[in-house]
């Protein structure tokens, strides 16, 4: 009884841990996908259009992270494995994002913008392997929750 309690502790903690961050920044995207005509503020429309596209850029980056995260320590997957599943994982999530613009009065849906949100899957990946797993020191870095309650 005792085992199949901590069991289901840890089940939950790796769900709140890994799991529930990328649940609540897709349901930030979606949020934010559902407001119509959604404007920065700024009066430039070339600076209007590179904040929006400079945006998705980033938040696609991060939600590639999170990903990342539940498949290679929650689901134990190789980095390989974890990496192309969270850009897949992405992907998926960008075309349901734009398919539920279509929707949103004021808001359209672009190919475009599924396009610009893998390439920022694809920086996000880049940023992972080039800064994520090895520091200056030529040490691993080590996003598990272990590292981080001890550190």
């Amino acid at each position: 009884m005792l085992i199949k309690r901590q069991k289901n502790n840890q089940l939950l903690n790796n769900f709140l841990y890994f799991h529930l961050p990328a649940i609540l920044w897709m349901a930030l995207i979606f949020c934010l996908s559902s407001i119509s005509d959604l404007k920065s503020g700024v009066s430039e429309i070339w600076l209007e259009l590179l904040l929006r596209k400079t945006a998705h850029l980033m938040v696609y980056a991060v939600l590639f992270f999170l990903f990342f995260r539940c498949f290679f320590f929650a689901q134990k997957l190789s980095k390989k494995k974890a990496s192309l599943l969270s850009l897949l994982a992405v992907f998926c999530f960008a075309i349901s994002d734009e398919v539920h613009q279509a929707f949103v009065p004021g808001r359209s849906s672009r190919v475009y913008d599924v396009l610009l949100d893998f390439i920022g899957a694809l920086i996000g990946c880049w940023l992972l392997f080039f800064f994520g797993f090895n520091n200056r020191k030529g040490k691993k870095f080590n996003f598990s929750k272990k590292s981080i309650n001890e550190g």
